[in-house]
């Protein structure tokens, strides 16, 4: 199993990690297969930064990326092969924070960034009879906020620099094919998909003491935007033809990308806690799904595209 680059865990009564960036963090993880004859697999898996803090009566997590910070995590696969060529690349987070109370207290979730985080899988496949190709990011930024006795949870992003999220995949099949296809069923076929699961997710669950007459304790996620989120899933397909044998004749192309939630929040209140799930947005977001498939020949190829995008932030009352 894959570490993150940067692993912060802290344990105690009250407990609390912090990572301020004012330089660069780069952390890249690439992955080149290439055969000369027979299929090529390349594979690259990366993951961010990760904070995970546990306290009894109060637990803090804190990323604050400045000014002049970067953070940035890339994975990229690249396959080349004459017959069937595979490239998966898989981002799973650029930032995430677990945050847990076992006891009576609050628990905090904070990212600031006026600076440039960037979560990007990029998968490049070429094949002479086959050609697949999939880039996924999990999370840009997550938070996950659990107090299991009476207290606030609460996760909070103030964005006010630029936060790029990108799945990008690419596959060609047909060039270096060592035959023409004789009919479609045989013919090469090149399939890029690309997806990122959510831009931005935040979870806060709250506990309340219904015997207790105080303030009831409340479960808030807020996202404050006033620079830029990008989130993109870009994947295309194409059947090409190799000049020197003019081998594909005919190709199929499949191409699917997708966006599952640009902005995901949400707010779980129990035992009479409330629930406050809040989004300002005074900057740009932007959302862009695109799938392009290609065949070799209008008349003897067949192409599918798929895109979709959402985003989700629904307020939940007490149970």
């Amino acid at each position: 199993m894959l570490q993150p680059n940067v692993v912060q865990f802290a344990f105690g009564t009250d407990a609390a990690a912090t990572l301020v960036n004012n330089g660069t963090m780069s952390f890249a993880v690439s992955a080149q297969a290439e055969a000369d004859d027979g299929p090529a697999n390349a594979f690259a898996l990366n993951d961010g930064v990760e904070q995970s803090v546990t306290g009894e009566n109060g637990a803090t997590a804190t990323y604050d990326n400045e000014a002049g910070g970067a953070l940035v995590v890339t994975a990229t696969a690249d396959a080349v092969s004459p017959t069937v060529a595979v490239a998966d690349a898989e981002v799973t987070f650029a930032v995430a924070q677990f945050v847990t109370v076992t006891g009576d207290g609050d628990g905090l979730a904070l990212i600031d960034n006026d600076g440039l985080i960037t979560a990007l899988a990029s998968a490049n496949a070429v094949g002479g009879t086959a050609a697949f190709a999939a880039a996924e990011v999990e999370d840009g930024l997550l938070q996950i906020v659990t107090v299991a006795g009476e207290g606030n949870a609460a996760a909070q992003i103030n964005n006010q620099g630029t936060v790029n999220v990108s799945a990008l995949s690419d596959a060609q099949a047909g060039a270096g094919a060592v035959a023409p296809a004789p009919d479609l069923e045989n013919a090469p076929e090149a399939v890029a998909t690309a997806w990122v699961d959510r831009g931005v997710s935040q979870t806060a669950t709250a506990n309340d003491d219904p015997a207790t007459e105080d303030v009831a304790a409340l479960a808030s996620v807020d996202f404050n935007n006033g620079g830029t989120l990008a989130i993109t899933a870009s994947a295309n397909a194409d059947v090409v033809a190799d000049a020197d044998v003019g081998a594909a004749q005919f190709g199929n192309a499949f191409a699917t990308a997708g966006v599952g939630t640009a902005v995901e929040q949400v707010a779980i209140g129990n035992d009479g806690a409330d629930a406050d799930a809040s989004m300002n947005n005074d900057g740009t977001l932007t959302v862009n799904a695109i799938a392009d498939a290609s065949g070799l020949d209008r008349m003897h190829s067949r192409s599918s595209t798929t895109a979709s995008g959402r985003t989700f932030s629904p307020e939940r009352s007490p149970s």
